[in-house]
């Protein structure tokens, strides 16, 4: 009852059921590919890479780890 846990990220054993945590899925897919991208783009370009920020799309799943303080 006072404690709550949230999980950032979706690894096989949330994504199995075998669990109720309240989770982030952070579409590792693609959050994979845009860091390989922008590794590629630092090694082909001979001049320093200017820093970036990137968003990444997330999905907030409820579960039942986290108490609702209301």
């Amino acid at each position: 009852e006072e404690l709550s846990v949230m999980i950032i990220g979706s690894p096989e054993w949330i994504m199995a059921g075998k669990n109720d945590f309240t989770h982030v899925d952070m579409n590792d897919i693609e959050l994979g590919r845009k860091a390989a991208n922008l590794l590629l783009s630092q090694i082909q370009q001979e001049d320093e890479v200017p820093f970036q920020h990137i968003i990444q799309d997330c999905t907030l799943i409820e579960g039942s780890s986290v108490r609702d303080i209301r």
